[in-house]
Parts: structure tokens; C-alpha cells; sequence
């Protein structure tokens, strides 16, 4: 019996969720890493964005989309949104003992490692950039070894990824307005602190003209699911790989409207289910 409970559970998807469809560029990556793996994406794009909500707010919905997906039979929880990460991570293991959760931290560490200057920028969300989780980061990793590092909380841009407009001229004069205090700076690389912004990196090099080096942490959540999941006995059996273009897609928004960002996002055409 046991071993079936544990079948059935690698059996269940990978659970995903974000305020909007920005955790799309950490399910890619999954997808890339392990192929075989089934997903299953919330996209709360009916409340998007969450950035400038309360906390107790983010950690409800968090809760709730989370009781979803387990519902749903997700095996493991990616919070992949940096608001979430930083109000909600810790309250929904409280809240889920013994559910396996990994949550989005700023690529703070890489990018101490990879900058030539000794100055690096983190693009967050108020959110993120407010919480504690990236002072922390800092103050481990910039600080000690003399790296400078200093914030860019633009306006509008989860917004326009949600619309799909990745590089119009009006996303690009709100890349400019938030960058703008980095351009005439020693910042060579930025970090990008908001499942969302992976999505702008075209518009962010118009604006930079590919000064900075652009770290995305999508690649080492994605290796941590893995990880988890070896270490739990979770990962999907050998079998059909399965990857983008099988996810299930669940949303509190417009099915037809996320379906064609996502689309748009991911080159994948991909059902929305209505949440």
C-alpha cells in the first residue's frame, strides 16, 4: 500500500503558480531540465498583479491557489512569483507540513559572482524589494565582498508581460524609466527579481544597449525542484516525455486571454481551464 501511495504520488503533477502567467519562465525551464515531468500551472491573472497588495492578501490567495493544486494532485509546490515567495513561503509550509514547496529568491549570489564592476542592480517588484529575503541576500553576498548593489522598482511592466507587449514602445519607455538611474552607472549586471521580467529581457537590452549582464534564477529553481523531487522519491516515473505542450493550465482570469499570452510567451499552444 505504501508503495503505491508513493507511485501515485510521483504519478501527480508539479504544481505551479504565479500571480499572472511571469512563472511561465520557470515552468520552461522545468519543462527543459525534466521533460518527463507532468505540470500544472495557476495563473491568477484575474488578480494580478500582486506586487502593491497587503500581505495577509497574498498569503490568502497563496493558500487557497495552493489547496487547488493539491487538490488537483500536485506532488510538489513551485511558488514561482517573488511577492509570494517573500509574504507567503514560509506561512504555506506552516500551513502544509510535509508538502514540499520551492519559492523564488533574487539571483543575488550569481550575480556577486559574474560582475566585472563590483556593481550590480536587482529589478524587483515593492514587494520583494521591501522584504526581508533580499536584504538578507545582500548582506550575505554583495556586501562582504565589497560589491555595491542598489534597486530598480519599476511601474506597469508586470502588467504589460500579462498584455503579452514585451517590447513596444510603451514597454520599452517604462524599461527606460526604471533603468534610467542605472545607465550612467558601473552597473554591468542586473538581476531580474520578478518572474515576469525574464519575459522583457529583449526590451531590457534596447535600453541597457546590452551593457549588463541579465541573471534570470529560473535555471537553479528549476534544479532545486529536481532535487526535491530525487530526495522525496517524487520524480515521474521513465516514461513519455511530456514537457510544455502537456501542461494543464488552470485561471482565474480570461481562459481565452491568458491562453493567447501564454502562447505568445512560450510559443505553445496551450488549453486554459477557467479556476
Amino acid at each position: 500500500m505504501h508503495t503505491s501511495e508513493k507511485s501515485a504520488a510521483a504519478d501527480g503533477p508539479v504544481g505551479i503558480f504565479d500571480s499572472g502567467v511571469g512563472g511561465m519562465s520557470v515552468a520552461m525551464e522545468i519543462a527543459r531540465q525534466m521533460p518527463r515531468e507532468p505540470l500544472l500551472y495557476f495563473a491568477d491573472s484575474g488578480r494580478a498583479p500582486w506586487g502593491g497588495r497587503p500581505p495577509d492578501e497574498v498569503r490568502a490567495f497563496a493558500r487557497e491557489i495552493t489547496q487547488r493544486l493539491l487538490d488537483e494532485g500536485a506532488k510538489l509546490i513551485v511558488v514561482a512569483c517573488n511577492t509570494a515567495s517573500v509574504h507567503a513561503l514560509q506561512y504555506l509550509r506552516g500551513s502544509f507540513p510535509g508538502v514540499p514547496f520551492v519559492g523564488m529568491v533574487p539571483a543575488v549570489k550569481t550575480a556577486a559572482l559574474r560582475t566585472v564592476t563590483g556593481h550590480i542592480a536587482v529589478m524587483a517588484t515593492t514587494a520583494t524589494a521591501q522584504g526581508p529575503a533580499l536584504e538578507d541576500l545582500l548582506k550575505q553576498f554583495a556586501h562582504p565582498n565589497g560589491i555595491d548593489a542598489v534597486l530598480a522598482i519599476p511601474s506597469g511592466l508586470v502588467e504589460q508581460v500579462e498584455r503579452g507587449e514585451l517590447n513596444t514602445p510603451r514597454t520599452q519607455q517604462l524599461v527606460r524609466e526604471a533603468l534610467a538611474p542605472l545607465l550612467d552607472t558601473e552597473v554591468d549586471t542586473l538581476v531580474l527579481g520578478c518572474t515576469h521580467f525574464p519575459f522583457l529581457s529583449e526590451a531590457v537590452r534596447a535600453v541597457t544597449e546590452g551593457r549588463m549582464t541579465l541573471v534570470d534564477p529560473a535555471a537553479a529553481v528549476a534544479a532545486q525542484v529536481g532535487r526535491v523531487l530525487m530526495d522525496r522519491s517524487l520524480a515521474a516515473p521513465a516514461g513519455q516525455r511530456r514537457g510544455m505542450a502537456a501542461m494543464r493550465l488552470l485561471t482565474s482570469g480570461d481562459p481565452e486571454v491568458v491562453a493567447a499570452t501564454v502562447e505568445h510567451l512560450t510559443g505553445e499552444r496551450i488549453k486554459a481551464e477557467k479556476a
